[in-house]
């Protein structure tokens, strides 16, 4: 998997993309195709925000070399990728854990209101809806 930015430097341009392959061989494929493509559009990768992240169930993540021109890939174990973290074991421990972390910092933040007795129980499960729960769904 591949994480990149392209960028158009006249008008400042800026687009996330990921690319998926089962293997090393068909990721270099689909990151020259891809290279290709831009350049005819004239946009250009920026290769010192470009990441690849190796997903695998083997204890040891294998390495993966992509080039651009000739230049190797920073190969990362973890990428957070709209608001996701995306980790080498395929896993989603870490997002859980991320995400419980926020709701739990927005408990304590709002704690003072979630606890008041004098608002209704009523409103103040609005509050937590509103402000501890969508903490940890949001992106």
């Amino acid at each position: 998997m591949i994480m990149r930015n392209v960028e158009q430097l006249e008008e400042g341009y800026v687009d996330d993309t990921v690319l998926i392959a089962d293997s090393e061989e068909r990721l270099q494929k689909q990151v020259e195709k891809l290279v290709q493509e831009s350049r005819k559009r004239g946009l250009h990768m920026n290769i010192k925000k470009t990441e690849v992240i190796a997903v695998s169930r083997k204890e040891k993540t294998p390495e993966a070399t992509v080039r651009v021109d000739g230049e190797v890939l920073r190969q990362v174990d973890k990428h957070n990728y709209i608001g996701s973290m995306m980790t080498t074991d395929g896993r989603s421990s870490q997002e859980a854990i991320r995400r419980i972390g926020r709701a739990k910092a927005a408990y304590q933040k709002h704690w003072n209101v979630l606890t008041n007795r004098q608002i209704s129980i009523r409103t103040r499960r609005r509050f937590v809806k509103k402000y501890v729960f969508s903490t940890s769904v949001r992106v």
